[in-house]
Parts: C-alpha cells; structure tokens; sequence
C-alpha cells in the first residue's frame, strides 16, 4: 500500500485488519520471541530514531485503528486489527508445532504480543516532525496455514491445542483460521472428481478436516478465512464453502477473494469486478450473516492502481452487501 493512502476512505463494514505476516521463533530452548515482515509493529518495541520520517507500514495501521475507535459508533464500530502468523512467507514456522512441549511458550509469547501498546504518531501537515498522539493494541492472531507439504495430525493437534492455549491465557483474544480452498475437500479428490470436490487434482485436498474436527479448535476459533482463489477459473467456490460448513458455522466462514492475479491451468487471469460481486451477491443468500476476506490490499492485478484506487475498489466490493 502506498504512502498516500488514505486510510480513512475505507467502507465501516471493514470489520478487521490482519497484518501480514508475522512469525514466532524460538531464542532459546522454551522461549520463543514474535517477528514481522515490512516494520508492520517496528516502533512498538524500538523507539523512532527520526521524527521526520516513519515507517509508512507502521503509521498506516495505528493511525487508522485510533481513528476508527475514536469514531466508533454502532453502525460503525471500532476496527479489530490482527497479526497473520504463516503464509508463504513464513511457512517454516509450523515445523514448530511438530512437539507439543512448544505450545504454551508460543501462546505465552502471542499473548504478550496483544499487551504490547504500539505508539500512533501524527503531525498536523505533510511536513515536520511526527508526535506520540496515542496508543493501540493488536486484537488477535490469525494463524494462515499454509506449507508445501501436509500438515501431519501432530501438528494439526498441537495447532488447536495452540489456539485453545490463547484462548486460555487470554479470551477476548480473537482468533482465525485462514486455510487453502481444497482443505475440507474429501481427500479422494486429489486424484478423481465427485460431487462433493470443489476442485480435481490437489495434494491439498482434505488436509485439515482432522484440525477442524478438533474441539479445541471449532470451541476456540473466532471465525475461518477460506483461501477460494488460485484455484482456476472454474473453481466450485460454493462446494468449497459446503464442506467447510460440515465443521464450522457457516457465518464464521469469511469467504476470501482475491484481487489480484491468480493462477489457472490455462494461464494467469484477474477476476472482474462483475465476476466478484456477482460471488459475494450469491454468498449473501447462501450465508445472509457471513462476509468476505480481500487479499489484498496492495496485491498486483497488472494495473498498478494506487492506495486510494484499490481502497475504492475494496468499498465497491462491499456495497453488495446491504447491511
């Protein structure tokens, strides 16, 4: 996202904010420590050496979490803001949840995370020096659980036990699930076609029904993020969306899109923004309280829009939706 951005532009149905990506790593035996891509929380735990000049990354997300709460109303409440642990990115990370003993330093370190009170700076123009204007806190972590291979069940179990574990240290922390759009699949589908396959061909397919059938993830989790993107143009989004369903409450599924470009068999394409709403319009009446996961708000369509074009283009997407 550019400098430029307005921020404040953003539709007030935009209810949460996750940051990517964020990793735990581990210092020394049984003490883990949190890190961050693009100084997403950098003067939160490092004073600003130029008053000049901060991180853009960093101002973008607090200033708007403070304007949004110092705005709040009942229509249009206070944003969440989350720190997304994984992806591609960071995906080494999971190996971690390979031994149990693991999870409670994890969850201690997450948890620690959520009391740290970031700094929001501001200035009165466009020049000068920026100025401590007040503090916000991270409301939760989004856990997107991405790896090349499949999760083995020790680590799926250990991941829920990890969410439980947060849960337990902390129970306004908020949680999700962000999973790849084959993951409730039935696992038949990797090699052949059914009824129930939103998509043929997979080495995905089925890998976390054991963690969505695990109590301490489905008594836990806040709500789930359905990767239903990457997938071809004729990815059955709806079937994806059903087997989820099976495990989750079907308005806890936040069913994802992407506007940037995606991959198909027989090339790379972006979607329209016809093709989008039309999505989100038949999403409303299979699931009238559920919503919808943007990835992203910087991501690359070939059209190089600016900050304020793609937050416009996020607030159309959202104009489907009536309420």
């Amino acid at each position: 996202m550019d400098s430029e951005a307005d921020f404040t532009l953003l539709s007030s149905k935009v209810s949460h904010l996750l940051l990517s990506f964020g990793r735990f790593l581990e210092t020394t035996p049984g003490t883990f420590k949190v890190e961050w891509s693009d100084n997403l929380l950098k003067y939160g735990y490092a004073e600003p050496s130029d008053l000049y000049w901060l991180e853009p990354e960093y101002l973008k997300w607090t200033q708007y979490k403070k304007y949004r709460a110092d705005n709040a109303t009942a229509s249009a409440p206070a944003i969440k803001v989350m720190l997304a642990f994984g992806g591609a990115t960071y995906s080494d990370l999971w190996a971690y949840l390979d031994d149990s003993k693991n999870v409670q330093p994890i969850a201690k370190a997450l948890v620690d995370l959520l009391a740290v009170e970031f700094p929001v700076f501001d200035r009165p123009g466009t020049t000068g020096e920026y100025s401590q204007v007040g503090t916000v806190k991270i409301d939760g972590i989004d856990f997107d659980y991405e790896q090349g291979s499949r999760p083995s069940l020790t680590q799926m179990a250990n991941l829920a036990s990890l969410i439980a574990a947060i849960k337990s240290l902390k129970s306004d922390a908020i949680v999700s699930l962000t999973g790849y759009h084959v993951s409730a699949d039935p696992e038949s589908c990797t090699l052949t076609d059914g009824p129930d396959c939103s998509y043929v061909g997979s080495d995905h397919s089925g890998e976390l029904i054991p963690l969505l059938e695990d109590a301490n993830l489905t008594n836990n989790l806040d709500f789930y993020n359905l990767m239903a993107y990457d997938a071809g143009k004729n990815y059955k989004w709806n079937i994806a969306l059903a087997n989820h369903a099976k495990y989750l409450p079907i308005e806890n599924i936040a069913l994802g899109l992407s506007l940037g470009t995606q991959w198909s068999e027989d090339g790379n394409f972006v979607e329209s923004m016809g093709e989008l709403k039309s999505r989100i319009q038949q999403l409303a009446t299979i699931s009238p309280n559920g919503g919808i996961m943007v990835w992203a708000m910087k991501a690359d369509d070939g059209f190089f829009h600016t900050g304020n074009e793609m937050i416009a283009i996020i607030n159309d997407l959202l104009s489907v939706f009536n309420n």
